[in-house]
């Protein structure tokens, strides 16, 4: 029984020794590799393994037979007291002598912990010079841009405020507390007070007369509601009148000043002007229209009253040379001329009743034909003289607002001049018709500049013609530019066309060449 206890204990003792002989070893492999070329290390290693060798050897050698029992415990104490002195030797003298057993060891061990160290440093080291230089660089960038930031806000500063000094308003602002933040020179000079008066003090203390006036109930409507108000208002201190825009903002007002003392003088005179010339066309109108009785009065006369004479000089002319048969020649020649010149006169006077009453005859406009009014026209010319060939072209369905009996005058007056002025051509041809205004290239802009009109009517011939450096007399009133024994007329008949059509707001203008014909253009409303 005792000696199967004592096999239990050396196997167990054993296995301790063995098993602490594998983990120092195992752990000196892992962690401190240079310790394994340290004798004693080494040696306490192999000590332990020889003692778990001699307990095995024990524990084998009981087992088998025991007689070797004593031997194998004779060997397992010599192994003891051999393990248990190098200990007692090993541990005393690294007690006396650790410096030299362990330094190399430790200077070993502390050598690369330092150089770890100093690596570690060196990359620390290394990253925060690379920080700084970043950091550096940041700040200076920062420092660039921050730079740049203020030299543009000082910039936009004197911009605007070189702005506000060019513009020709006075102008100032105001806080939140009323207080006068800027002034421009323009308002100096209107206000009469300097910047050095004015900036930082109320507006209300400073200019007491304007409270209560429209110029703090709109200041103050611009600031609360937040809208721009303008209005126009006379300052009693500056004996001026002012143009004035109110503009809010978060942090107070911005206020434009205009001098408008001078305008509303001028309006003032001008209101004035118009009064009186208000009272001078009331007057003028009534001159006018005693004019046109007098005209009228004028016209009866010349109807009844002159007529009647030359009636009386007509008719005993024919009279005389009735019944005196015993007159020569020359005397009935004299007779005959005063027969023509009164009938002439007589003709005359009539053109300038026509022409009265083209002037002052009231207007009647309806859509009219004008292609069907020169038809009628041309029909009845063909039937006064069948003898003569003349060709007509008139373009179809020609429409414009217009009044018939004046527009029927002025085309018998531009046709008769046409069929006049064609009597010496061969192959005589008339023409009427429309254009855009855009196809009349021969004109000047000026020219077609004030027509309110998208056309020109046109009415052509290939005549006679005429110069056009007499083309100014050519729709005044008796002015001729082809002699009586050439072509018969009176010179009226394009004055009173002019007329029409100057009372249909139009105009007419004519383009001649001698021998080649005339073209008279016109336009209507």
């Amino acid at each position: 029984m005792l000696s199967s206890l004592l096999l239990g204990a050396n196997s167990v003792i054993a296995v301790c020794y063995f098993a602490i002989s594998f983990l120092i070893f195992q752990g000196l492999r892992r962690g401190q590799k240079h310790l394994l070329k340290n004798p004693l290390v080494l040696a306490t290693v192999i000590i332990f393994f020889t003692c778990a060798v001699g307990h095995s050897v024990h524990v084998v050698g009981g087992i088998v037979d025991e007689q070797y029992s004593q031997l194998t415990m004779q060997v397992q104490v010599v192994v003891d007291l051999l393990t248990a002195s190098i200990a007692v030797i090993y541990f005393a003298l690294r007690r006396q002598y650790s410096l030299l057993v362990d330094g190399p060891l430790l200077l070993a061990q502390t050598q690369s912990q330092l150089a770890k160290a100093i690596a570690e440093l060196a990359q620390t080291k290394g990253n925060l010079e690379n920080a700084v230089v970043e950091r550096t660089t940041e700040l200076l960038h920062a420092n660039q841009q921050l730079d740049e930031l203020l030299g543009r806000e000082q910039k936009a500063r004197q911009e605007v405020t070189e702005l506000l000094e060019s513009i020709s308003d006075a102008f100032f602002a105001l806080d939140g507390d009323w207080r006068f933040t800027y002034i421009n020179s323009q308002a100096e000079n209107l206000l009469q007070r300097s910047p050095e008066e004015l900036l930082n003090r109320h507006v209300w203390s400073e200019f007491p007369a304007i409270v209560g006036t429209v110029f703090e109930r709109e200041y103050r409507r611009a600031a609360t509601e937040q809208v721009t108000v303008q209005f126009e208002e006379f300052l009693a201190p500056l004996d001026k009148w002012l143009g004035v825009r109110v503009y809010p903002a978060a942090n107070g007002l911005s206020v434009y000043l205009q001098d408008i003392t001078e305008r509303k003088q001028e309006q003032s005179l001008l209101q004035e002007l118009n009064h009186n010339l208000e009272q001078r066309v009331t007057e003028r109108t009534s001159q006018l229209a005693a004019a046109n009785k007098e005209l009228e009065a004028f016209s009866y006369s010349v109807s009844h009253d002159l007529r009647a004479p030359l009636r009386s000089i007509d008719g005993f002319s024919l009279a005389l040379l009735e019944r005196c048969t015993n007159l020569d020649e020359k005397g009935k020649h004299y007779l005959q001329r005063i027969r023509a010149a009164s009938q002439r006169m007589g003709e005359l006077i009539e053109e300038l009743l026509h022409l009265s009453r083209v002037t002052r005859s009231e207007m009647r406009l309806q859509n009219l034909d004008l292609s069907a009014v020169v038809r009628n026209i041309a029909s009845e010319l063909q039937q006064a003289q069948p003898e003569r060939v003349v060709e007509f072209a008139i373009a179809p369905d020609l429409t414009a607002p217009a009044d018939p009996q004046l527009i029927r005058v002025l085309f018998e007056n531009l046709l008769n001049n046409a069929w006049k002025f064609t009597s010496r051509t061969k192959s005589a041809r008339i023409e009427f018709g429309k254009l855009p205004l855009k196809q009349l290239k021969f004109f000047t802009e000026r020219s077609l500049s004030p027509f309110n009109s998208s056309n020109v009517y046109f009415i052509s011939d290939n005549g006679a013609g005429f110069d056009m450096a007499y083309a100014a007399k050519l729709f005044v009133a008796f002015q001729r530019l082809h002699s009586e024994d050439e072509f018969p007329g009176n010179g009226i008949g394009l004055a009173t066309v002019k007329r029409i059509v100057l009372r249909h707001g139009g105009q007419i203008w004519a383009e001649s060449i001698i021998g080649r014909g005339t073209t008279f253009f016109f336009t209507l409303r």
